[in-house]
């Protein structure tokens, strides 16, 4: 059998339910009833009652997050920021191989000829715009690297509201690790 941990809070309602419907056939008063059978189930419904809700990553929305702990919010660009990092945007250092003005060639080339009503399609430009973010973060002492479809198991977090779990597969994840030995 598996462990609590891994079974899900939809699961863990469906046990409950027919340890409910178990127990309101027994009789305890029935002498061939074993006495620690009672017991046993009362102690394996508290255990399924604490089952965090379980959320795949694909599924998650602003309600599952909020429930973990987990707060969004809008991220504001500061007006007299913006010039200095739309400039830092379009520096490249020496070691950058996708330069500014290619990407914002091939972002112009694919905005033309790829369509976007697939997940393929936006795929496709968030690609080059992690590409370029590799790209001008490369140096002597560390590169990002880029794990596409990154399987990530369950992991529980404990919110406000109580526990929540997440597991899936990330689209992307990135990481800045020291430079590869070629």
């Amino acid at each position: 059998m598996a462990n609590i941990s891994d079974i899900t809070a939809v699961d863990a309602n469906v046990l409950i339910s027919a340890l409910n419907e178990l127990e309101s056939m027994l009789d305890p008063d029935d002498e061939h009833l074993p006495p620690e059978l009672l017991p046993a189930l009362q102690k394996l419904r508290a255990k399924l009652q604490i089952v965090p809700m379980h959320t795949s990553f694909s599924k998650a929305d602003y309600f599952s997050l909020n429930t973990a702990g987990i707060h969004l919010d809008t991220l504001f660009l500061i007006d007299e920021m913006k010039h200095e990092i739309e400039s830092f945007g379009k520096l490249d250092a020496p070691s950058t191989l996708l330069t500014f003005d290619n990407t914002a060639e091939l972002v112009n080339l694919i905005r033309r000829h790829v369509s976007f009503t697939t997940e393929a399609g936006c795929r496709l430009l968030i690609d080059i715009f992690l590409l370029r973010l590799a790209s001008t973060m490369q140096s002597d002492t560390g590169e990002v690297m880029i794990t596409p479809k990154y399987p990530l198991p369950k992991t529980l977090f404990e919110g406000a509201s109580g526990s929540q779990s997440f597991s899936g597969v990330l689209d992307y994840l990135l990481t800045y690790a020291p430079p590869r030995i070629s």
